[in-house]
């Protein structure tokens, strides 16, 4: 399919085929935590974003649709390696759902979206709370952020 985000791409990527992929690829997907939580489609609109921000801060300051929980001043953020994230889910035989090639296509389907180098895993945890919110992410651009958002709950 080509590098969604190069410009110099023939067929701009379509955001309808991009919001359908991923929610094929992470449907019947729970992220196991204290509470097993599904997978979602997100979509950040940012038509003059370049690249995805450098780190969770700047990204949960540039998306305004975050949970209301978290009050931007009480937030503790985190950019993880995608490697990082997608390892333990991939490879572990701790999870009760058997997941660990359901994870591997979404992050198979992640990469052939947005490149990758593209795709950025975004934690976002409110200093009050025992939620954090978990944005797995790639950049469209001329569209925005898209990608899943999860939450992992640990008490």
């Amino acid at each position: 399919m080509g590098n969604p985000s190069d410009n110099s791409s023939a067929r701009p990527i379509d955001l309808q085929q991009v919001r359908d992929k991923l929610v094929a690829a992470s449907s019947d997907l729970y992220y196991v935590s204290e509470g097993d939580e599904p997978l979602e489609f997100v979509f950040f609109e940012n038509k003059e974003l370049e690249r995805l921000p450098e780190s969770a801060q700047l990204f949960a300051e540039s998306t305004t649709n975050l949970d209301s929980s978290h009050a931007r001043e009480e937030m503790e953020t985190e950019c993880v390696d995608k490697k990082q994230f997608f390892g333990p889910l991939t490879i572990s035989d701790h999870d009760p759902y058997g997941q660990q090639e359901k994870y591997r296509k979404l992050e198979q389907t992640m990469e052939e979206l947005f490149g990758s180098d593209n795709v950025l895993v975004y934690k976002v945890k409110g200093r009050l709370y025992s939620t954090t919110e978990i944005y797995i992410v790639g950049l469209i651009r001329g569209l925005g952020i898209a990608g899943i958002r999860t939450r992992s709950i640990e008490t």
